[in-house]
């Protein structure tokens, strides 16, 4: 499995990627294609994407958060045929290498849809077994009906980055803002 980073628009990766990423996420809980364009070309946000040969098997968008150094990943999908096997746990790696090298980073956030089903508790585990940690705070966006919920991780321990659910939503949400202006 080879790994990629892009922080330029192409039609063509993005072909194969939207695919991944539209089998992994309702429409509801989603950018749509011209914000994801948006943050690409505005910087505020990388593509990355794992391939094995030509098929490209998983993606992700990350950004930076403006005033502490974490990444954010914003969205992360393995292809349907491809879960359950290892891939994304490897393309987490790459991202959390990428994270630390490329954009010295002292830390990843995440947020994830709070619900009270099986799925939740799968993504929570996943999560988890890269060490990441939850926060209590359950936290509503004006814009979209779910819940959602940070989980972190420390890579540099001077790190100052916040472990409170509402602060690191702060942060996360003018990324948020950010991509959604026009």
């Amino acid at each position: 499995m080879e790994f990629y980073t892009t922080d330029k628009w192409d039609e063509d990766i993005w072909t194969q990627a939207g695919s991944i990423y539209r089998q992994a996420f309702e429409a509801s809980a989603s950018k749509t294609e011209a914000i994801i364009r948006r943050v690409i070309q505005r910087k505020l946000g990388h593509l990355h994407f794992a391939k094995e040969g030509s098929d490209m098997t998983a993606m992700a968008l990350t950004g930076k958060l403006e005033g502490i150094d974490a990444l954010v990943i914003d969205y992360i999908a393995v292809r349907e045929d491809r879960r359950s096997q290892g891939t994304g746990q490897l393309f987490l790696d790459y991202i959390l290498s990428w994270a630390r090298n490329s954009e010295h980073c002292d830390g990843v956030v995440v947020e994830i849809e709070y619900e009270d089903s099986p799925f939740y508790q799968k993504r929570v585990h996943f999560w988890q077994q890269s060490d990441f940690l939850l926060t209590s705070y359950v936290h509503t966006y004006k814009w979209v009906p779910e819940k959602y919920q940070a989980m972190y991780l420390i890579i540099e321990q001077s790190a100052q980055i916040p472990t409170e659910g509402e602060l690191l939503f702060e942060h996360i949400t003018e990324f948020h803002e950010k991509a959604y202006r026009r």
